[in-house]
């Protein structure tokens, strides 16, 4: 680093912003929870880290529901248990796409505007 230049401003929880930003999502609500736990200051670190709360915390438990569900339609017909598991790989990789998007999107320093969600998170974030 040059002799005059602006040391990178650091987070409460001792990385760069950006960089704490997007390693909030890297394990879903649990890095998330993490981050809101070490940050106390910064609102970009803390925004991504309720996003990644609630949008991970919501995967998660629909994910489980669609596994439940997956189940009780496989005793009730083996065709349809399958219909509905392809069905399950296409929202996947649906899912997928939309938390790389998030990564990128908070890499980026802005952030991806995910009805109802995003409100969610910049509401908590700012309290």
């Amino acid at each position: 680093m040059p002799p005059n230049a602006i040391p990178p401003k650091k987070s409460s929880s001792g990385f760069d912003p950006r960089q704490a930003a997007w390693v909030s999502y890297i394990a879903g609500p649990f890095t998330g929870l993490f981050f809101l736990l070490t940050e106390g200051e910064d609102l970009l670190v803390r925004f991504h880290a309720w996003h990644s709360v609630i949008f991970g915390g919501l995967t998660l438990i629909f994910f489980f529901f669609w596994m439940i569900l997956s189940q009780i339609l496989g005793a009730v017909s083996y065709t349809l248990m399958h219909a509905f598991n392809f069905i399950g790989v296409v929202l996947t990789l649906g899912f997928i796409a939309v938390w790389a998007a998030l990564i990128l999107k908070a890499y980026q320093g802005s952030h991806l505007e995910l009805p109802v969600l995003t409100d969610m998170a910049r509401r908590q974030a700012e309290k």
